[in-house]
């Protein structure tokens, strides 16, 4: 395996997992300027000085994937036990600088390019960032979650039957992350004004919900707030798209979802970085 020095920029929410109980899919941007996945993570089981944050840097050892298991370049296999947090962009505003120029070394505007991009054959670019031309809706719909609660259910009654697995430290593991039903997503505009519509998997959203849950239209309306009000009519917005891979794999038309969301406020326009690709 080799060490990674990586500045974590995506934390989608905690998926149940067969085999790893639950996972949280992390993607990040290593030193060289490069995307990096890393997988499994399974980051509430992690000790608390591993609970890496979005913008620490952290290091870790990891090996690529193989082509016959993943084929996409960004994907690679860690080594959670050897996660050390080295570092941190914080949220300030002297530290936004700082984190554009890590983020927005490679930028698409032109979805139909990600797309080509992104063939299984070719680049099979799988992690990329975006810049919407602009933010149309933003949408927030009722979701069937009876598929993730029974597979729950199941990993569960699994683990209470092996309970030797995680020794005698489990407490509260039993409950997994809470089920979210609903799905949050954005319209919205490339560079040649056509209009797409993708779901935001990026952790924090659903963690904004979950603090209002009890009450689920003031949720939605809390959530709208944050991510159209705000991000979508006051910032200077990016996405973070990522692929899933099963659709990858079976060479979807549109594998892409919002994996992070990055709203710095507007710089003076002769001071911003964009890359057309």
């Amino acid at each position: 395996m080799e060490k990674k020095r990586i500045l974590v920029t995506v934390k989608t929410y905690p998926t149940p997992a067969t085999t790893y109980t639950e996972t949280v899919c992390t993607a990040g941007i290593t030193e060289d300027g490069e995307w990096i996945r890393i997988y499994p993570i399974r980051f509430r089981m992690l000790d608390h000085d591993k609970r890496y944050s979005k913008y620490d840097w952290i290091e870790v050892e990891v090996d690529k994937r193989p082509g016959n298991k993943d084929n996409r370049p960004e994907s690679y296999h860690c080594n959670s036990e050897t996660i050390r947090i080295v570092g941190k962009i914080g949220t300030d505003q002297p530290y936004w600088p700082e984190r554009r120029k890590i983020c927005l070394q490679k930028v698409y505007t032109d979805f139909d390019k990600l797309l080509e991009d992104s063939e299984w054959t070719g680049k099979c670019v799988s992690l990329a960032t975006f810049k919407p031309s602009e933010i149309v809706d933003f949408t927030c719909e009722l979701k069937d979650t009876s598929d993730t609660d029974q597979k729950k259910n199941e990993i569960v009654h699994n683990l209470k039957a092996e309970p030797s697995l995680f020794g005698s430290d489990i407490p509260d593991y039993w409950k997994m992350a809470s089920t979210i039903p609903y799905r949050f997503g954005y319209t919205f505009m490339d560079s040649k004004g056509q209009t797409n519509n993708l779901m935001i998997e990026d952790w924090e959203i659903f963690a904004l919900y979950g603090n209002y849950q009890n009450d689920p239209d003031f949720a939605c309306k809390k959530v709208r707030e944050k991510y159209f009000n705000d991000f979508a009519k006051t910032k200077d917005v990016y996405f973070f798209l990522g692929t899933v891979f099963s659709n990858h794999r079976r060479r979807f038309k549109q594998p892409f979802g919002i994996v992070g969301v990055f709203p710095p406020a507007y710089e003076p326009k002769e001071s911003q970085l964009h890359l057309d690709l």
